[in-house]
């Protein structure tokens, strides 16, 4: 869904979808993930007014939106979840109960979600979106 939307973002009632990464300019935002500055990058300036316009009790992302869902946790009163998909993030264990993340094994991105429930799909990408149910 989030994918199919021209700006990587849908919503659907309360919950928020966010799309990964799919052009050049998300790639660019990639060090910003790990470095600081991911709310400076056009995919938190896409989802944070949709964020903000409605009230959200759920928040959906892949990869680089998976990031951006996260940081989007931090945003003062939001008392969302997030329910993060191959994820780039470092989590030895998952304590933040709001999160529940799922990689793929040998997900490249996610290779440090180390809290992350693990599912078998994704045919040959294991970065891949598909294979997961909500």
């Amino acid at each position: 869904m989030a994918y199919a939307a021209p700006t990587g973002v849908y919503r659907d009632g309360s919950t928020l979808y966010i799309a990964g990464t799919r052009n050049l300019d998300d790639v660019s935002s990639w060090p910003s993930v790990f470095l600081g500055g991911l709310d400076r990058s056009t995919r938190w300036n896409q989802a944070y007014p949709e964020f903000l316009a409605d009230p959200t009790d759920t928040i959906v992302g892949h990869s680089l939106g998976a990031a951006v869902a996260s940081k989007l946790l931090e945003t003062p009163n939001s008392d969302a979840v997030a329910r993060l998909y191959g994820a780039p993030r470092w989590s030895f264990n998952n304590s933040n109960p709001r999160i529940q993340s799922w990689s793929h094994p040998g997900d490249p991105v996610s290779v440090f979600d180390f809290g992350a429930n693990h599912r078998l799909g994704g045919a040959l990408n294991p970065h891949s979106y598909s294979g997961f149910s909500p």
